[in-house]
């Protein structure tokens, strides 16, 4: 335990503290004015400003500057969080994070600095927060969670500092202790990381149902006279609440989506109308195009793709799915091209078996809860596949995958490797899956810059691939679809050769897919073509009724 401080007390020869905002077992959180000369803080417009030497009006309002104000968070060096420095040093951001500015040791104290926020903790006001409240707040921290995770970042279940809630109702999160950095730190291996998410979302059930229960006083799960289970909200919740605490889902992504339609779910018009309010449907029009690169030319193309496409009408409705693959096959004499051709086939055939044909009886809400689970078992099933190979072929062959499964509007994602899976909505390109790759691991932990990974001597080396005979975890990701979206698909022969604001342009200005994968391949090309060249472009469309 830290030594408790008190009003007046000045750390670190800079911070004075003025309040006590909360206690907790392993920190106590302070507010703090700093007397830094050249930080201060106007107390009319509530800016953080560093003014003009000598100038004591704040620039927007011309109200007299104040000490600059802090929220300081002191615990027992004893206790210092795994991880926290490194997170703060990557790029990683989310709306509703608010990340410390400096972070120090002073004496017997570990503190961590952030600016003021007005609000108030979450633990003071639960108890009265309303249904609608708590769903939004939980929404809030599911997609906190997919992005820690995809940033690689696991301890959502080691929070101890509680959350702030600012007058306009958004959820802050301000706890970053007890954080395990996964891609700087080896020794954490694939299946442990499958278990913190697990674990993770698990928190997250906890909490919610923690909320439900005091708010109004009442359980959220109740047994009615006739036994079956009913709760404020519709045993839908209760169901994903024990699925959230099990191993059903894997994936905070689909645990967001899940969460997200039980929160606003389809509406119903009146006795008149038939069937439920559905969202926009959408349909999808993909093209494919794969290039052996312009310094290949005459050995084989390791690259392999997969395109897979359905459309089923019924009572005036369209229900789509597709599946998309890219494969970057990894081996000497050629075999990689094995590798990746069996991996993607694997894939769609899998898929096809245990997803598509047991669909063409209906797509059903219970389904949507097992389609990251699918993609899971496509890849650890090629992965069998492949390795089975190239024991026959007494060959060392891997395999990168990117892959996609579409139902509706709704894509499923599945990454391992450094093939990638972008979106472009609204003139923005943003990548969708993480790099499985040295590289890629030396960014997030800010040890080089980001453009620094194309011209790295190690860029090549990938930690994760399909024909590995050891345990590994595949990535998984949810993206809700609009109408106008596109996605991309590419092997690292098209993303090393093309960076992000040109890809973003070519998008933009390619009438259809097919025009698309064109002009990426030949921009690939032109700007070296050094290895082989994939694309798979989707692009979603509006479906219209033409009755």
């Amino acid at each position: 335990m830290c030594e408790r401080k008190n009003p007046g007390d000045v750390i670190a020869d800079r911070y004075v503290i003025t309040d006590i905002l909360a206690n907790h077992p392993d920190s106590t959180v302070y507010l703090a004015t700093d007397y830094n000369e050249h930080q201060r803080w106007c107390s009319i417009c509530e800016c953080q400003v560093i003014p003009e030497e000598g100038d004591p009006f704040c620039d927007e309002c011309g109200s007299e500057l104040q000490p600059g104000r802090y929220r300081l968070t002191i615990w027992s060096v004893d206790a210092e969080p795994s991880g926290l420095d490194i997170f703060v040093q990557t790029a990683v951001d989310h709306d509703n994070w608010h990340l410390p500015i400096d972070w120090f040791i002073s004496n017997d104290d570990r503190i961590m600095v952030q600016t003021s926020i007005e609000g108030q903790d979450l633990d003071a006001i639960q108890a009265s927060a309303t249904r609608d409240e708590i769903m939004s707040w939980g929404l809030t921290l599911a997609d906190m969670i997919r992005t820690s995770h995809t940033a690689g970042f696991l301890g959502f279940q080691n929070k101890t500092t509680p959350f702030v809630v600012t007058e306009d109702h958004r959820l802050i999160w301000m706890d970053w202790q007890g954080f395990t950095v996964f891609p700087a730190d080896p020794s954490f291996g694939d299946e442990d990381v499958h278990k913190a998410r697990q674990m993770d979302l698990a928190a997250l059930a906890s909490m919610l149902t923690v909320w439900l229960i005091e708010e109004g006083g009442d359980p959220p799960v109740e047994v009615e006279k006739d036994g079956n289970p009913s709760d404020k909200v519709g045993p839908a919740l209760h169901t994903f609440l024990n699925d959230l605490s099990s191993d059903v889902y894997t994936d905070a992504g689909a645990a967001a989506a899940k969460l997200e339609a039980l929160f606003h779910p389809e509406s119903v018009e009146d006795e008149e109308t038939v069937g439920p309010i559905s969202p926009v449907p959408v349909r999808y029009v993909a093209a494919s195009r794969s290039d052996v690169g312009q310094l290949r030319r005459g050995k084989v193309n390791e690259d392999s793709l997969a395109l897979f496409d359905l459309t089923a009408i019924r009572a005036s409705m369209q229900e789509t799915i597709g599946m998309y693959v890219v494969a970057d096959g990894v081996g000497g004499h050629d075999s990689g091209e094995v590798a990746s051709r069996i991996a993607a086939a694997t894939i769609i055939n899998h898929m096809v078996k245990h997803l598509v044909n047991p669909s063409l009886d209906g797509l059903t809400e219970e389904d949507e809860a097992r389609y990251t689970t699918l993609m899971v078992e496509a890849v650890h099933t090629a992965n069998t596949a492949v390795v089975k190979a190239g024991k026959q072929t007494q060959a060392d062959i891997n395999t990168t995958i990117t892959a996609v499964l579409l139902i509706g509007p709704r894509a499923y994602i599945a990454n391992v490797g450094d093939s990638r899976t972008y979106l472009y909505r609204d003139g923005q390109l943003r990548a969708l899956t993480v790099d499985h790759s040295l590289v890629a691991r030396l960014v997030a932990i800010g040890m080089i810059e980001k453009d620094e990974m194309y011209t790295h001597p190690q860029k090549n080396q990938i930690y994760r691939v399909v024909g590995s005979q050891e345990e590994f975890e595949v990535d998984t990701f949810v993206e809700p679809l609009l109408p106008g979206d596109i996605l991309l698909l590419c092997s690292d022969g098209l993303w090393d050769m093309i960076r992000d604001p040109d890809i973003e342009d070519i998008l933009q200005h390619s009438a259809t897919p097919v025009d698309a994968c064109d002009a990426l391949v030949d921009r690939a090309n032109k700007n070296g073509g050094e290895d082989n060249i994939s694309a798979i472009v989707v692009q979603a469309t509006a479906y219209e009724n033409e009755e």
